[in-house]
């Protein structure tokens, strides 16, 4: 064998040894926040192709949302290594109904009682009781102005939450307190009733493992 056939045979050697990219597929109930966040997030690993994995925002209530994953997924031609729906039970009635398709379907299920920025906030602390929107920016912005900087402001418009997050905040903590705060949950209740409560911890766990 000659030097340059070894060269090829190596060359080639390393890329089948080579880890598949992971792909997503995640709709969310929201326009900015979560897709913003979530496309920030998937960047941030070198094992998941972002490129080809797709985040979308939506303008629907939870059960529309999931419906319209399963109707978009069934018409795409690939698939993909992992499907979420991501949402907020907000006033929505039909949280509990989403949560249950989503899992008839496959589809995994990061969703939030009451708010996704429950989970931004337990990047700094637990949260000690159920709150709105208005509960946890307040709460966020009160963190921010004391503990980082005066002039920074939280809102549903704010840019590069999830760089922000990383930089200001502790996501291994935010998982633990997630997870605490599920634990004190006993299984037949309802999602619903659960609050406050976040399951964005299991895609931020998903986005972490390699295939």
């Amino acid at each position: 064998m000659t030097r340059r056939e070894r060269k090829a045979n190596s060359r080639r050697g390393k890329q089948n040894s080579r880890q598949p990219l992971k792909t997503f597929f995640i709709l969310c109930l929201g326009e900015k926040t979560e897709p913003n966040y979530i496309k920030d997030m998937l960047k941030d690993y070198t094992h998941i192709n972002a490129k080809y994995s797709q985040v979308i925002g939506s303008k629907r209530d939870p059960l529309s949302l999931v419906k319209k994953a399963i109707n978009t997924l069934a018409k795409k031609s690939k698939s993909y290594d992992s499907v979420w729906v991501v949402f907020d039970k907000d006033e929505y009635t039909n949280f509990d109904e989403a949560i249950r398709l989503a899992k008839d379907n496959g589809i995994s299920c990061a969703w939030s009682n009451s708010c996704i920025e429950l989970w931004f906030y337990l990047h700094f602390n637990n949260s000690k009781g159920a709150y709105s929107y208005k509960g946890y920016e307040d709460r966020l912005n009160k963190h921010i102005r004391d503990k980082i900087d005066k002039s920074l402001k939280y809102s549903k418009t704010m840019e590069g939450v999830y760089s922000f997050l990383k930089i200001h905040g502790d996501l291994s903590m935010a998982i633990i307190r997630a997870k605490d705060a599920m634990s004190q949950y006993h299984q037949d209740v309802a999602c619903s009733q659960r609050n406050p409560a976040t399951m964005m911890y299991k895609l931020v766990e998903d986005v972490r493992k390699e295939l």
